[in-house]
């Protein structure tokens, strides 16, 4: 009985182990992410500043010489600190801890505009067929975070039907816009049988850190079987009206 006692509680603390492991781990991805939108963020202001200082240097010479031209490049100045100061208002907003380091490789932060790039570089030569969707109500100047979240809900979902579904023959990435949200879909037709070694899939946090910074936006993730058919969906909705 002693030793019977002894298995149950070696057992029990073994589980509780793996238990608080867990939770570091996604505590981690968690801070990561949002280390993560400290840097898109960073980049995305520091264009927009940038910017806003050579417009200006342009104005105060044309001031004198051609102030007709003035108005264009002052409302040029305007929407570009409108939409730095709005992003950082918002992503400042969701840092709730100051990091000790930051990750100074991390590449930038990709956008709408680079996910053609991403879905044609899916496909590859032997890949499966890979198409994008983009409704022509989606809008090319949404907020930057917005964009962002978009392109990493793709980057990932392709990620994970390399790790989960390499049978998939068939993966449509689909972008659509109502006016008050964008909504990010991406399917595959792959029934989950064929995958990676599990050496090459990851530690599987990847929809740990997606769900924090869609959620952190107002957002809603959801990931599932396809109704009705075989095959896998991620689905994010991103809201844009706080952004404006």
């Amino acid at each position: 009985m002693l030793l019977l006692a002894g298995v149950v509680a070696g057992l029990g603390g073994y589980l509780r182990t793996l238990e608080h492991r867990r939770r570091v781990a996604v505590t981690e991805t968690q801070r990561a992410e949002r280390l993560a939108m400290a840097a898109d963020l960073h980049d995305f202001v520091a264009h927009h500043v940038t910017g806003i200082l050579v417009q200006t240097q342009v104005a105060q010479l044309l001031a004198t010489t051609e102030p007709e031209r003035l108005a264009k490049i002052l409302k040029d100045v305007e929407h570009s600190a409108t939409a730095a100061l709005a992003s950082m208002r918002r992503t400042v907003g969701l840092m709730r801890e100051v990091p000790a380091s930051g990750d100074t490789d991390r590449n930038p932060a990709g956008d709408l505009a680079a996910l053609p790039e991403l879905v044609e570089g899916f496909c590859g030569p032997v890949g499966p067929r890979a198409a994008l969707r983009r409704d022509p109500s989606v809008p090319d100047g949404l907020p930057h975070e917005v964009q962002a979240a978009a392109h990493r809900v793709v980057q990932e979902a392709l990620t994970n039907v390399r790790r989960h579904a390499a049978d998939a023959t068939e993966v449509t990435v689909g972008l659509t816009y109502d006016g008050r949200a964008l909504e990010v879909t991406v399917r595959d037709d792959g029934r989950g049988g064929t995958r990676l070694p599990q050496a090459a899939r990851g530690g599987g946090f990847g929809l740990v850190g997606l769900a924090e910074r869609v959620t952190a936006l107002g957002g809603e993730l959801r990931t599932g079987p396809r109704s009705g058919r075989r095959g896998w969906e991620v689905l994010a909705i991103l809201p844009v009206e706080k952004a404006s």
